[in-house]
């Protein structure tokens, strides 16, 4: 899916932004290239979203309804605050205050005008139409064919072929094997009878935290 309150253009910038070099000339010119291409990028989630739409391929409530929040956070920032600017708020060896300003007064246009003009489309498109559309339950298995769709993720991420029932069998024989060694040694460190008292015991008892590196060191 193209956009949800964890992932998404609205946090992809930034994290294209760790990917990158920014020492020389070249580096901020590419970036800038980036800039000026951003707001099409924007607009090909609005047009993955209509695509879902029409083919019955959308969002739940709950994934989507905080996105229009997390856009204007970014529309809202100030400009010096703004992940997408933060590239040019560090001096560089290699690159002059007066060159590194223009890069920045390049920048700050093309984020505060185009990029932010794609953003509230994309947040009005959200609002106004896809929310009229998103599934109401979290699961893809309310989708046509969703079963079929969450074996192929299932498929993909394991090594073995499981279904989700056996998947979840798993988990929940693995849970009881834990909690049975857990509160094994809870009896045995007098730290309670149930995993609530014994998780309260650990919270509570200073002996239950490391104060230094060395503490760590030692306990491991």
């Amino acid at each position: 899916m193209p956009i949800n309150f964890i992932e998404g253009i609205h946090n992809d910038c930034n994290l294209t932004i760790s990917y990158m070099k920014f020492n020389t000339e070249e580096n901020f010119n590419t970036y800038i290239s980036r800039l000026e291409k951003l707001p099409q990028r924007i607009e090909q989630v609005t047009q993955a979203l209509k695509r879902g739409v029409q083919c019955g391929v959308v969002m739940s409530h709950y994934s989507v309804y905080r996105v229009p929040s997390l856009i204007d956070d970014i529309l809202n920032s100030q400009p010096d605050k703004l992940g997408l600017l933060k590239p040019f708020s560090t001096e560089h060896p290699l690159i002059t205050p007066s060159r590194l300003d223009a890069f920045q007064v390049q920048a700050k246009h093309i984020v505060t005008t185009k990029v932010f003009e794609a953003l509230r489309a994309l947040k009005t498109y959200l609002i106004e139409e896809y929310f009229k559309h998103v599934r109401p339950k979290e699961g893809i298995c309310c989708l046509e064919n969703g079963e079929k769709w969450y074996q192929q993720c299932l498929d993909f991420h394991l090594s073995l072929s499981m279904t989700p029932q056996e998947v979840h069998a798993v988990g929940l024989k693995e849970i009881a094997r834990v909690q049975e060694k857990v509160l094994k040694v809870g009896k045995e460190e007098n730290l309670g009878e149930t995993l609530a008292d014994i998780r309260d015991t650990i919270h509570t008892k200073q002996g239950g935290y490391f104060k230094t590196s060395v503490n760590i060191y030692v306990a491991i």
